[in-house]
């Protein structure tokens, strides 16, 4: 039994003196040293620029709007009172010069109306008096003063005549009683105030309408 415990105590210190061995050894390892190098490509690819310093700059801001051009538009008020009938057209529609926007029945229509028949009939009447005193002027029956006096009422009633029909063209030239709102202007509809059934009057302060050509317009800003 000793000679077996004697014989591990010598492979114990064995191994023990392999280790201390194994630990004590030293290994030369080799470290290269990379350096990095610019290439001739690569300097060919390379920008070179002055160093400056960024220009001082100040984002502000401000409120602002696109309106309509003033001198491209235009309003429409009522010429005449009365009532409302059909309205044909809406915000953002876009019109034609000329175009009907809004019919509005009229007392006052119809009244342009019997002008214009009225002063037609009084003239046909001073035509044939002046066709009677020139033939009494030349028949000797009549002064020359007599005969200018017709001439002259003549031309008053063909003055009136065209009054009546200018007063007509102008409210919408309609002889039926009608008042036609028509667009002075080819635009855009910016502004409606009017709605069918509506009684008018001459003196509304508000547009009917407001029309206006959008190819130019305004930027208003608020500084």
């Amino acid at each position: 039994m000793s000679y077996i415990s004697s014989s591990k105590k010598y492979l114990y210190l064995l191994a023990l003196a392999g280790t201390i061995a194994q630990s004590c050894t030293t290994t030369n390892t080799t470290v290269t040293d990379d350096k990095f190098e610019v290439t001739d490509s690569l300097i060919s690819k390379l920008l070179i620029d002055t160093v400056q310093s960024p220009n001082n700059r100040m984002d502000l801001n401000f409120s602002a709007k696109i309106t309509a051009n003033e001198d491209l538009q235009a309003s429409i008020y009522p010429m005449v009172s009365g009532i409302v009938g059909a309205v044909n057209v809406k915000i953002g529609d876009r019109v034609n010069k000329g175009q009907v926007l809004a019919s509005v029945s009229s007392a006052e229509m119809a009244g342009f109306d019997k002008e214009v028949i009225s002063a037609d009939a009084e003239l046909k009447i001073a035509e044939r008096a002046l066709k009677q005193a020139e033939e009494l002027y030349k028949s000797g029956l009549s002064s020359a003063k007599e005969l200018e006096e017709v001439q002259n009422d003549l031309i008053i009633k063909k003055a009136e005549l065209q009054r009546a029909k200018t007063t007509l063209k102008l409210n919408g030239g309609n002889t039926k009683g009608d008042y036609k709102v028509s667009s002075p202007i080819a635009g855009f509809v910016i502004e409606k105030n009017v709605n069918g059934h509506m009684q008018l009057r001459p003196d509304n302060e508000d547009a009917l309408f407001k029309v206006a050509d959008l190819s130019n317009v305004w930027a208003v800003i608020n500084i």
